[in-house]
């Protein structure tokens, strides 16, 4: 499972590496594009395609040879399901930072060069995420992220508040937890966040909406609501266990997660709209 030809093994100087791991569905190119308009940084694309089918060529063939230039492509031989295509992925990562994107969602136009600036402003933070404008059909909301350590943190000890491709983090940090848990096929992102607070790392949040998410039927978020809720349940146990704040506030946590398990798409979908509404997040 080497790097493809199409992919650019030049040693160079990266502040960022943006991983993204796909089946090379058509939604890819509209994310790689908005990666590319990024063009005030210093950043590589590494992505993992983890369908031994799919024609790289068909996707590369949207891009210039300069564009192609900044992508690494890598062709899984088997399909290895999304986190252990991102742990590979990381291996091969040489920016500072590792901005994650989805393949279905977008960056703004400056998202990296406002990532940069503000973890070069903020040396003792390690991830840093920022707030997603959601569109779900013909609605649209934003989704506001606590701004505080402290903050993100607290909210975190019961629930996911975060949207992963507005996750930014220093290399090193992820390096010191040693990447994603490959037993976590679902919610690897919200086990990451958990280690990553155990680990000591330190959390900023910012309100600008640095990222937009699409929220369809085909989404993972969408389609495996409840695959997702288990795993979540799984790594607030095991973050509860392992950090014991006491008991009632494992009880609150573990009520949550259950509750996000039985409540359907519909009312799920309505609590993400009155949260956004009374944020000041709505369109």
């Amino acid at each position: 499972m080497a790097d493809l030809p199409s992919a650019s093994n030049t040693a160079q100087t990266h502040r960022v590496s943006v991983l993204i791991a796909s089946l090379g569905r058509s939604c890819l190119q509209t994310a790689l594009h908005s990666i590319l308009c990024n063009e005030h940084v210093a950043f590589e694309v590494v992505l993992i395609l983890d369908d031994p089918t799919a024609s790289p060529e068909r996707i590369l063939s949207a891009f210039s040879a300069e564009q192609r230039q900044r992508i690494r492509l890598l062709q899984n031989e088997k399909n290895l399901g999304i986190t252990r295509s991102l742990n590979r992925g990381l291996a091969h990562c040489r920016g500072d930072i590792v901005a994650r994107l989805d393949d279905d969602d977008k960056f703004a136009p400056l998202r990296l060069q406002r990532v940069v600036e503000l973890f070069d402003a903020n040396p003792d933070v390690d991830v840093i995420v920022t707030d997603t404008r959601v569109v779900d059909g013909t609605h649209a909301y934003r989704h506001r992220v606590p701004t505080t350590h402290e903050a993100i943190d607290s909210a975190l000890q019961q629930r996911n508040v975060l949207v992963h491709s507005a996750f930014n983090v220093r290399r090193s940090a992820l390096n010191r937890v040693g990447g994603y848990n490959d037993a976590f096929r679902f919610a690897q992102d919200f086990e990451l966040y958990l280690r990553l607070l155990r680990s000591g790392a330190r959390f900023l949040g910012v309100s600008e909406a640095l990222t937009e998410r699409v929220e369809g039927d085909g989404t993972i978020t969408v389609s495996r609501r409840q695959h997702q809720a288990l795993y979540s349940l799984s790594a607030l146990c095991l973050h509860h266990a392992s950090t014991w704040r006491g008991e009632q506030a494992q009880i609150r946590a573990v009520c949550a997660a259950f509750a996000r398990f039985i409540a359907p798409r519909s009312l799920r979908k309505g609590v993400r709209w009155i949260r956004a509404v009374t944020r000041g997040g709505g369109r």
